[in-house]
C-alpha cells in the first residue's frame, strides 16, 4: 500500500523516515480557513481532515494519506506562523516566560482492497518557555528561522534551550504525533 504524506514539512517528513516509514508527499492545496463555531481542537481536527481527504481525492490505488495540523495556542490566541519579523518579535515575547499548549491533529485516510476507511485524532503537550531577552528572540528571528513553525519555533533545533519543560509527546511539538499514527497506520 501507498503512504502518502500531505505536507510539505520537513519535520514530518523526517518523523516519518524516522519512523521507517516509506512514503511520498503530496501537498495538499486545500482551503485553511477557519469555521465559525468551531473550538480549536474541532478547528485543528478538521483541518487535519481537508488537508488528508483533499489529496486523498486526487489519488488512486491502495493507499493511506496523512493530514496533519499544529497549533500554538495561549490564552485562547492562536499562534500560526509568522508572516513578518514583527509578527514572529510579537508571537515570541508573548510565549516568553509562559505555559502554552501545542495541538497537533492527525486524520488517515485509506483505501486498501476496496475498502474505505477514515481515522481522526489530536494530541496536546504543554509547553514552557523559559524568559527570553529580546536579543535572543531577535537573534533567533534574525536567522531567518521562525516562518514555516507554528508559534515562529522549533522545539528540536537550537531554540530548544529557551523550553523549560514539557508535559507531553515530543513528536506532537514538532508537528506529528507519531505515536497516534503509529497505531492507525497499524490497524489498516
Amino acid at each position: 500500500m501507498k503512504i502518502i504524506l500531505a505536507s510539505e514539512s520537513p519535520r514530518r517528513r523526517e518523523l516519518l523516515e524516522m519512523m521507517g516509514i516509506k512514503f511520498e508527499t503530496k501537498p495538499s492545496n486545500s482551503d485553511e480557513t477557519f469555521e465559525e463555531g468551531l473550538s480549536i481542537t474541532e478547528q485543528s481536527k478538521r483541518l487535519a481532515y481537508i488537508k488528508a481527504k483533499s489529496v486523498f481525492d486526487e489519488t488512486t490505488g491502495d493507499r493511506a494519506v496523512i493530514g496533519s495540523d499544529t497549533m500554538v495556542i495561549k490564552d485562547n490566541k492562536i499562534y500560526g506562523k509568522p508572516h513578518t519579523r514583527e509578527q514572529a518579535i510579537e508571537m515570541l515575547r508573548d510565549l516568553s516566560n509562559s505555559k502554552h499548549q501545542v495541538i497537533t491533529s492527525i486524520c488517515v485516510i485509506s483505501q486498501k482492497n476496496g475498502e474505505y476507511k477514515e481515522q481522526l485524532d489530536y494530541d496536546i503537550a504543554d509547553v514552557y518557555f523559559k524568559e527570553m531577552t529580546d536579543e535572543e528572540i531577535e537573534k533567533w528571528i534574525d536567522e531567518g528561522k521562525p516562518y514555516d513553525k507554528a508559534g515562529g519555533y522549533a522545539a528540536q533545533s537550537e531554540f530548544g534551550v529557551h523550553i523549560k519543560k514539557i508535559d507531553g509527546n515530543f513528536f506532537t511539538i514538532m508537528g506529528l504525533p507519531i505515536h497516534k499514527l503509529y497505531d492507525m497506520l497499524k490497524s489498516i
